[in-house]
Formats: structure tokens, C-alpha cells, sequence
């Protein structure tokens, strides 16, 4: 009985004081405006950051590189004369980064640049006909790349599509195979699953209730489909970012105005391995207009949720929930010092906290932003307690 009572007043003690703290936050730029859509872990502790900067006629790819306390080391643009968006970057594992996304520089293509582990340009792809953007880019287990996006021109029969292409170490593709409906379906993000294959996610206006769902694309290690589903009702739903989780299943994540009560609220919907819907959950303010951009799954089977979320000032924060294995809300932080900042992608770190990279917008310049939370005490329950939250 001593054993039950303590461990019920442990609970209630971490869940109600688990919250992380701001360790601290750094931004990067010039007077220009800035934003940040995605970072990754660097082989030396550090980060690496990737997104766009935009001028007064157009936008440039921008990378920043930091050491592990977010102190810049280097930072680059690279771009024509019109708007080139930088959507994601991977560190390579011979060395240096790649970004992808898009130009309208050199044609409105999928474009992909190759830097040097110092920032020096080596080499940029354009793919597409006209029409094409890439996102998300991972690293595959055979020594290439695959890289998520959007094609106006490989369709099968609507006017977007879900695009996967597989490249080598050298920026050569390999294959690409496309995927969707009537409507325009736009992929958000990628990863390889256990089997081999891919899982694309994002939002489709081909299936479903509403004007959008979210969108779950299942591919075999070749791109060719095997299966794609769509959850939402009759509003908006859109999916930002997918895992798959310990169960072999997927959980996805981003905003849905038809799935909860407080208009636009950050939505977690989990899935079996075939992608059958076992449960979705919101979390939201009154205001709504929250969204969920990152996701990760913790050791005790729970989520960790970034993106963003309003206070009750009508400010825009970067916002981190954290549930349990079946998605109850176990609690939530914002972090937030400016006008705006919102989340766009998060890492859990090696002290059991988190990096939160997006950007902070003050006297209406938006500057990339990388935030370090302190640890989430939750992650070191002992595995007794993990069932009980």
C-alpha cells in the first residue's frame, strides 16, 4: 500500500512540474526577414538549419551551422534573381549537407543543393518540367537520398501530386514515382519505415470528406504504392509530420478545424501498420489557430508534439505537448519572448531535453531561432510508472 501511494504521489508531483524550462535561444539574420523550416543534428554535437531569407524581389536558400550551445559558426545564401525556397537539409554521410526545395530562379523546378561541411556551394540539381517543389530529404539506408515533394507535371490525373524521388550521392535520380487523385495532394513529410519502403504525409483535396485530410501514402522500397488513407471530416485538416511508431503503426500530425471543438486545433491521429485509424486527439486554446509541425514518440511509447500555439494575448508562441501512448495530454509549454515565434521542427537531445528550430519575429523582421529546452522529466520515469501515465 506504502508502494502504490508513493508511486501515485510521484506521478501527480512530475506530471505537475514536467515541464521544461528555456535553457536558452539564439537567432540568426540581418535586418532582412528569415525563416527557418528545418534543422538536424550535426555528426560534431552541433546544428544545422535550413530555410529561406527574403529580399525585396525574390528569396534565397539560407543554411546556418552552430555548435552545440547555438553559437553560430557559419552561415550561407545561395539563389538567382527570384523567389528559391530552402524546405529541408540532412547532413551527409560522407561529409557536408544537402537542402532541398524549390526556385523559381531556374524555372518553377525541385532544386537541391550540396554544401561543404564549411558552407562552400559544391554542387545544385534542378529537377522537374515545370511545376515541381521537393521538401522533406532523408538519407536511406543503401547510401542515397529520397526526397518528398510535389509534381505538377508527373501526375496521375490531378493537378498536384504527392512526388517521391530517389536519388544517388551525387544528386542523380535513380526513379521517381508520383501519387494522389483529381484534387492537388501536397506531400510534408517522409521517412523510410522498417520494411524498406517509404511513408509520404501531407494533405490531399482527392480523398475524403472535406476541402483537405490529412494524407498517408505507403510505398514498397521501389516507390511503387501500396496502400494510401485519408483521415479528416468536413473542414480543414492538414498534416505537417509522421513518425512510425514502436507498434509498427504511424502517428501524424498538424492542424484540423473539423476534428476538434476550438476551430483550428494541432491534431494527433494514430494509426495501426495498415494505416487504419485507431484514435485522434486535439489540443487547442479558445482562440485556436494552433498546429502541430514536428513529432517524435518517446521511450515510455508517449509524444512529443512542437509547432506553435496562441496565448491568451493573441501572441503566437512556439508551443511543446507531451501525451502519453494513447495521445491524453500530460502537459504543455510555450516559449516566447517576441511578437511571433512558431515551431517548425524539434530534436530530442542526449540530456533528455529538446531543440526547437523556427523562427522569432520582432519589430516585424523575422530571424531564424533555435530554442534549448532543460530535460523532460518524463523521459526518465522508471518503466513502472510509464503505464500508469
Amino acid at each position: 500500500m506504502f508502494r502504490i501511494i508513493s508511486i501515485l504521489i510521484f506521478i501527480i508531483f512530475s506530471t505537475a512540474y514536467a515541464q521544461p524550462d528555456s535553457l536558452w535561444s539564439r537567432t540568426y539574420g540581418n535586418r532582412y526577414r528569415q525563416w527557418c523550416y528545418s534543422a538536424a543534428l550535426t555528426s560534431d554535437g552541433g546544428y544545422i538549419l535550413a530555410g529561406r531569407v527574403d529580399f525585396q524581389n525574390g528569396s534565397d536558400f539560407m543554411a546556418v551551422k552552430t555548435d552545440d550551445n547555438g553559437e553560430e559558426i557559419w552561415s550561407i545564401t545561395c539563389g538567382g534573381e527570384r523567389a528559391d525556397i530552402g524546405e529541408d537539409v540532412v547532413e551527409c554521410p560522407g561529409g557536408g549537407f544537402l537542402i532541398s526545395g524549390w526556385t523559381d530562379s531556374f524555372g518553377h523546378n525541385a532544386w537541391l543543393v550540396k554544401l561543404s561541411e564549411d558552407g562552400d556551394s559544391l554542387w545544385s540539381r534542378v529537377y522537374g518540367e515545370g511545376g515541381e517543389e521537393l521538401d522533406p530529404i532523408i538519407a536511406c539506408s543503401d547510401g542515397g537520398y529520397a526526397i518528398g515533394g510535389s509534381t505538377y507535371t508527373y501526375t496521375v490525373g490531378g493537378s498536384y501530386d504527392f512526388w517521391l524521388v530517389k536519388i544517388d550521392e551525387e544528386g542523380d535520380i535513380e526513379w521517381h514515382n508520383s501519387y494522389g487523385g483529381r484534387g492537388s495532394d501536397f506531400c510534408r513529410n517522409l521517412i523510410q519505415t522498417d520494411d524498406g519502403g517509404y511513408a509520404l504525409g501531407g494533405e490531399t483535396r482527392s480523398f475524403g470528406a472535406g476541402p483537405k485530410d490529412f494524407f498517408l501514402v505507403k510505398t514498397d522500397s521501389d516507390g511503387e504504392e501500396e496502400w494510401h488513407r485519408n483521415y479528416g471530416h468536413r473542414g480543414l485538416d492538414e498534416c505537417y509530420d509522421l513518425i512510425q511508431t514502436m507498434d509498427g503503426g504511424f502517428a501524424l500530425t498538424g492542424y484540423s478545424d473539423s476534428l476538434g471543438g476550438n476551430g483550428e486545433d494541432l491534431a494527433l491521429v494514430k494509426t495501426d501498420a495498415e494505416g487504419n485509424q485507431q484514435w485522434v486527439e486535439t489540443y487547442g486554446s479558445i482562440r485556436g489557430l494552433d498546429a502541430g509541425f514536428s513529432i517524435l514518440q518517446r521511450e515510455d511509447g508517449g509524444y512529443v508534439i512542437g509547432g506553435r500555439g496562441y496565448t491568451f494575448e493573441n501572441y503566437r508562441d512556439m508551443l511543446i505537448i507531451r501525451t502519453n501512448c494513447w495521445g491524453e495530454e500530460l502537459w504543455f509549454q510555450t516559449y516566447g519572448a517576441r511578437e511571433f515565434e512558431e515551431c517548425y521542427d524539434m530534436i530530442a537531445t542526449d540530456d533528455g531535453g529538446y531543440i526547437l528550430a523556427g523562427f522569432g519575429q520582432e519589430n516585424h523582421f523575422n530571424s531564424f531561432m533555435l530554442l534549448k529546452t532543460g530535460m523532460d522529466f518524463l523521459t526518465h520515469l522508471p518503466p513502472e510508472f510509464h503505464l500508469s501515465l
